[in-house]
């Protein structure tokens, strides 16, 4: 009778083992979206605070260095084309270069007013977030990250906590 028994405890440390073993997996991908729902947040704050803060924004010609065409669904679920494109600006007498989105077909070579503006360190930098409505859906989407990333870490040490209650 006893080996039935020891089989049996046996049989639970290795299922304690497994679900202590499955919780330190969810607390671990539920701490990489806490981490980077925070870290988001943050850049996303900067950022927008950054331009919306300049002292001067300008539109300025750039030079379509690389083109390529994408498409999304528009809120109707209509196909929409895009073109992502490196381009390169002159504003003071210095060249820079950046990545932008256009709503018409850009070809290499081909030059497009773009705004830029001037960024903490003095160089000109084409922003990625312009209004106030898309950094507060952009804000709301990583805290929602951090939320869920939040939600998976309790979810996690709940699971790995003893089961003291079942004897």
């Amino acid at each position: 009778m006893s080996s039935k028994a020891e089989q049996r405890r046996e049989r639970q440390k290795e299922r304690r083992k497994k679900t202590i073993r499955d919780a330190c997996i969810v607390g671990a991908i539920g701490l990489i979206f806490l981490v980077l729902g925070i870290i988001g947040f943050i850049l996303n704050r900067s950022d927008f605070d950054e331009y919306s803060h300049s002292d001067d924004v300008r539109t300025v010609a750039a030079e379509i260095t690389d083109a390529s065409i994408h498409s999304r669904k528009d809120e109707y679920g209509t196909k929409k084309n895009y073109w992502k494109a490196e381009v390169k600006y002159e504003v003071d007498g210095e060249e820079y270069t950046g990545k932008t989105e256009f709503n018409s077909e850009v070809k290499k070579g081909d030059t497009r007013n773009i705004e830029v503006f001037r960024a903490k360190n003095g160089s000109y930098k084409i922003p990625e977030i312009t209004s106030d409505t898309a950094n507060k859906i952009y804000s709301l989407l990583y805290i929602g990250a951090a939320v869920f990333g939040l939600i998976l870490i309790i979810i996690g040490v709940v699971v790995a906590l003893p089961d003291n209650g079942k004897k």
